[in-house]
């Protein structure tokens, strides 16, 4: 959904024919504004409700999955046959992330590093990750006390 072309001030002019017409422009931007965000405060009641009936769900999921899990391994059931395809019990195996706080764990045991070799390589390597900018607009809400 688009705001509307007249949404910008770029065109206006001194006027007086032209100043009655902006602050009508003015008011129908302003009742615009005011229905756009009506209706985002709509949507967004909707999704917080959708959201929780979610977690609520996957909530439960979880921990029929447990109970799941442990026959299937217990039992050895390496699956259960679906109408649609399979319920497979798998594992698998996961590497941990290389993330600041391991690079310092791991430096900091390196014998071949001087705690000046160790800052300078940690301060390069934090210079050097990438950052991402994002823009949104965010809700709070009024607690009741």
């Amino acid at each position: 959904m688009d705001l509307p072309q007249n949404m910008s001030y770029d065109n206006l002019s001194n006027s007086p024919e032209q100043m009655m017409n902006e602050s009508h422009i003015q008011d129908q931007q302003k009742n615009d504004l005011q229905n756009y965000v009506k209706e985002w405060l709509k949507y967004d009641d909707e999704i917080k409700t959708l959201q929780d009936a979610i977690k609520e769900r996957k909530k439960q999921k979880n921990e029929i999955g447990k109970v799941l899990i442990s026959f299937m391994d217990r039992e050895n059931i390496p699956h259960f046959n679906l109408s649609d395809g399979k319920l497979i019990f798998a594992k698998s195996e996961h590497t941990q992330p290389v993330n600041i706080k391991f690079l310092k764990e791991t430096l900091s045991d390196a014998p071949s590093l001087n705690q000046e070799q160790y800052q300078n390589l940690l301060s390069f390597i934090e210079s050097k990750r990438g950052k991402k900018i994002t823009t949104r607009l965010k809700r709070t809400h009024k607690h009741d006390k």
